[in-house]
């Protein structure tokens, strides 16, 4: 029952070998573990930012589809509005893609004029 220290020896000089080396990796990637936690730290303002906007599209996207339906029972039904803004889902998919680029802003505003110079400026 003899035991191998010489093996036990150079299995903990390997590991050893190994731990440095990660070491060295790790203070050349510094840069990178600086920025990924960056990133991981700042996620959570990330979401609130994004439920903020969620709640803005929302409440405005009420509030023009109500405005619009309320046009459309008075005065009959425009495609254009309808198209636009004839749902929850078409007002807040015509806000968002107003703010991201996705479409004109003024193509956007031009049937809510109809409804009055305030919407127009409104919007």
């Amino acid at each position: 029952d003899k035991i191998n220290f010489k093996g036990l020896r150079s299995i903990r000089t390997l590991r050893l070998i190994r731990v440095v080396r990660v070491l060295r990796v790790l203070r050349i990637f510094s840069d990178l573990r600086v920025m990924v936690s960056s990133i991981v730290n700042s996620a959570k303002d990330l979401l609130w930012a994004v439920v903020l906007l969620a709640l803005f599209t929302f409440v405005f996207g009420v509030s023009i589809m109500q405005m619009t339906a309320v046009f459309q029972q008075e005065n009959g039904k425009r495609e254009e509005i309808d198209v636009l803004y004839g749902s929850l889902y078409r007002t807040a998919r015509t806000l968002y893609m107003s703010i991201s680029g996705g479409t004109d802003w003024g193509d956007a505003m031009d049937p809510l004029k109809e409804l009055g110079v305030f919407m127009g400026c409104a919007f």
